[in-house]
């Protein structure tokens, strides 16, 4: 049995919608980074261990379970709060762009599901791409 889907390939949107997917393009190609992160960007957070604070950033990963993964302390060194006002300027970048895949996505343009973007991102993260790995495959007709 052939099972055939009438539904268009390509979907043709309006100029304005280009123009906001060409703006959020060019964010991601001026932000050139070794990693992604994985699942949500999170929140920087403050945890006392001993008589020391430190920073880590508390995120839900891919599959939707919370995490937390330590940036740098002692809070209030020099060091630390570059790394952690660093990872929090990421942060709020990558939650910009959200908002705007988001409303892309509103629109009927195709997005990666969470668990589809965990994965490639860990191939990124792992530098696969880097490299010269090519993804092969097709998961853009699921149902």
């Amino acid at each position: 049995m052939v099972i055939w889907s009438s539904a268009p390939i390509h979907t043709v949107h309006e100029t304005a919608l280009h123009a906001m997917y060409a703006d959020l393009e060019r964010v991601a190609s001026v932000q050139i980074q070794d990693t992604v992160f994985i699942g949500a960007p999170g929140t920087i957070v403050k945890h006392r261990k001993g008589n020391a604070d430190y920073y880590a950033r508390q995120y839900l990963d891919g599959d939707g379970r919370q995490r937390q993964a330590y940036l740098a302390g002692p809070v209030g060194s020099p060091d630390a709060d570059a790394l952690k006002q660093s990872v929090q300027n990421r942060i709020d970048e990558v939650k910009a762009a959200i908002k705007t895949v988001r409303e892309l996505a509103k629109l009927n343009f195709a997005v990666a599901d969470s668990k589809t973007y965990a994965n490639v991102g860990a191939l990124f993260n792992h530098g696969v791409f880097a490299a010269g790995g090519t993804l092969v495959g097709s998961h853009t007709r699921t149902v």
